[in-house]
């Protein structure tokens, strides 16, 4: 029977030890000495029990709790022979001896204590929280930059037909002036809500990463202080980036300023790029796991660094450890919904008192750059006589679309939905020269299935998107339906006008 006992215990799953009632390990199974990171049993047997735990005080407390009650039943933190700690599940119980026990210690009780070590597990159940803490936090953000976003663009279009009104009254041209630098930066703000959320349209195209940094570098000191030395070693081979320019620049901008404020008196930012080839090990955390060629991007600062309390939410957004009205929150969380968006990634690395490195991993592109000399192509911004239907559910932003097209003398009809437009277009037989519509919209239709009812109506019709949350469209504007014309809110009458006249005048 003895032998069977000894059987069962040196078989159990757990790491399992037997103690005396003066709290001195006497036994242990295979299990105990693999998880604690000994060579063998009689390591074990020598080792001092406080060693073990991560909290040597809570030893006693334990083996305590077990003798008053019986039994013990918790999480721990428990620390390996080489310094290791890791959490431990323990149950612990009282075994009162009989007289005729033979037991190498005559004692009245022993402790039976097991041990499971269930650190992954709580590090998978941490990160499925996280998980479904960002993507409660990314729909509350994607409906505030939606709501924002209308709201923005029916101030912005008023405001211009205001200003035109109080043209020549300088003291209502300044609040004009004060109102309009307001919603620039609300529009600023959606626009690195849409980032978090992976929904802003990017315009990728093959990107000399070199001459890009080179470029910005000029830009980026202006931003630091003259105490802050600037340490630059970039790549003379990297590869093409397959990236929207104008989204890197401010990425790089936002982890610049970051650094600035992190380092108040003086310090080192280093920028390094280089060529990486990552595996499938390498990209195990990542959202979308693509194993292949990138370009990293490394911004280094000696600043005060971040607590791993802080490390662990910097990219949540609002999030932010500065002062009340010193910032948004929003902008390492722009930097990683663009990274992620572009097919990439960001890795980030801090220790108080020594600095923080923000990493970007960008796609490498099989495309050839654009020539330098490339120049874009004359737009008119004139008005037209062509008709037009405005497919837009917010009832705001919808009417000043209509008011601004109809001073430009467009024929302009509208609708509130995609329903509405399709009902619209079988009751009637106006030939449609353009559909502008929004690309999110409620009843069950969307920008796209209104673009593919009108092409199908009228296959002469153009076609152009608007919408300031495109959470329909994970694909680049130029691979939109339909000519990928797109213009993102909140934009301005002028803006509008030559986007319209470029998509009218564009060849057959």
């Amino acid at each position: 029977m003895t032998h069977i006992k000894a059987l069962a215990f040196e078989s159990m799953r757990e790491a399992a030890a037997l103690v005396t009632s003066e709290g001195k390990i006497f036994s242990v199974n295979d299990t105990f000495v693999e998880m604690f990171g000994f060579e063998t049993p009689e390591q074990v047997l020598q080792t001092d029990r406080q060693d073990l735990w991560e909290d040597p005080s809570k030893a006693g407390s334990v083996l305590a709790v077990i003798r008053e009650g019986g039994s013990f039943f918790g999480e721990l933190g428990l620390k390996r022979v080489d310094g290791f700690s890791f959490i431990g599940m323990v149950r612990g119980t009282r075994i009162d001896m009989p007289a005729s026990a033979e037991c190498t210690y005559s004692d009245e009780f022993i402790y039976v204590v097991a041990v499971q070590d269930i650190t992954d597990l709580r590090a998978a159940e941490k990160k499925a929280q996280q998980a479904q803490k960002m993507e409660a936090v990314g729909q509350l953000t994607g409906g505030v930059a939606h709501d924002f976003n209308n709201m923005l663009m029916s101030m912005q279009l008023n405001l211009e037909f205001l200003a035109e009104e109080v043209a020549g009254n300088s003291a209502a041209e300044r609040y004009a002036e004060t109102i309009s630098a307001a919603i620039d930066d609300g529009a600023r703000l959606t626009t690195q809500m849409l980032a978090f959320l992976r929904s802003q349209v990017l315009e990728v195209d093959a990107l000399d990463v070199n001459k890009h940094i080179e470029s910005q570098v000029m830009l980026l000191g202006r931003t630091l202080p003259e105490d802050i030395e600037i340490d630059l070693e970039v790549s003379p081979d990297l590869y093409t980036a397959s990236v929207d320019e104008s989204q890197l620049a401010a990425a790089l901008l936002i982890v610049t300023v970051n650094a600035r404020d992190a380092m108040p008196d003086d310090g080192v930012f280093r920028i390094t790029a280089e060529n990486r080839r990552l595996t499938e090990d390498d990209v195990t955390d990542w959202e979308k796991p693509v194993a292949g060629d990138y370009i990293e991007i490394c911004l280094k600062d000696t600043g005060r660094g971040m607590t791993p309390d802080t490390l662990s939410r910097a990219v949540e957004p609002f999030f932010t450890t500065k002062e009340v009205g010193q910032g948004s929150g929003m902008g390492l969380s722009m930097v990683y919904g663009f990274a992620v968006q572009s097919g990439g990634h960001i890795a980030l690395d801090s220790e108080p008192g020594v600095g923080t490195s923000v990493c970007l991993f960008l796609p490498r592109s099989e495309s050839l750059v654009k020539g330098a000399h490339d120049t874009p192509a004359v737009v008119s911004s004139q008005g037209g006589q062509e008709t037009i239907l405005v497919v837009e559910d917010d009832r705001d932003v919808r009417t000043a679309v209509v008011m601004a097209l109809t001073r430009l003398g467009y024929v302009v009809h509208s609708a509130e939905s995609g329903p509405h437009a399709v009902k619209w277009m079988d009751e009637n037989e106006t030939a449609l020269d353009l559909v502008l519509t929004d690309m999110v919209m409620p009843d069950g239709m969307n920008g796209h299935q209104v673009a593919e009812h009108v092409v199908a109506r009228q296959p002469c019709a153009k076609v152009l998107y608007i919408s300031g949350y495109t959470d329909t469209m994970e694909r680049p504007v130029d691979q939109l339906e339909y000519g990928g014309n797109f213009i993102q809110e909140p934009f301005a009458i002028n803006a509008l006008s030559a986007k319209v006249r470029s998509v009218l005048d564009q060849a057959e």
